[in-house]
């Protein structure tokens, strides 16, 4: 691990990181980001977690350091992104008239066959 990287796992914690895994249901990439984080709890190094994730370096250290200052939910941002979204259309629909925001919208999205 890297030097100043100090990932500290409650029983709490735990609990949630192997319900996460456990579960089917959960996005791979949440899977994978919570058995990063057991597997660094379970003091293996980092080409070791590597190894059994298949992850690049750097992506380990970033959820480890993730985890260090957010955490199990900072594991988890889709939502947040997803608001973040939503948040800057509200942005867009306040800056211009109705028809405009509609316009700026769609001009931005994915047309729809």
């Amino acid at each position: 691990m890297r030097a100043g990287i100090v990932v500290e796992v409650t029983p709490e914690d735990r609990v949630r990181l192997e319900r996460i895994v456990g579960d089917r249901n959960t996005p791979q990439k949440h899977s994978a980001r919570a058995r990063v984080i057991l597997a660094t709890a379970e003091d293996c190094g980092t080409l070791e977690i590597v190894r059994r994730s298949g992850l690049s370096k750097p992506v380990v250290w970033r959820w480890q350091e993730r985890f260090m200052h957010e955490g199990v939910d900072g594991l988890q941002l889709g939502s947040m992104y997803r608001l973040l979204r939503i948040d800057n259309r509200r942005a867009v629909s306040k800056r211009f008239p109705k028809s405009q925001a509609q316009t700026e919208i769609r001009r931005n999205s994915v047309p729809v066959p």
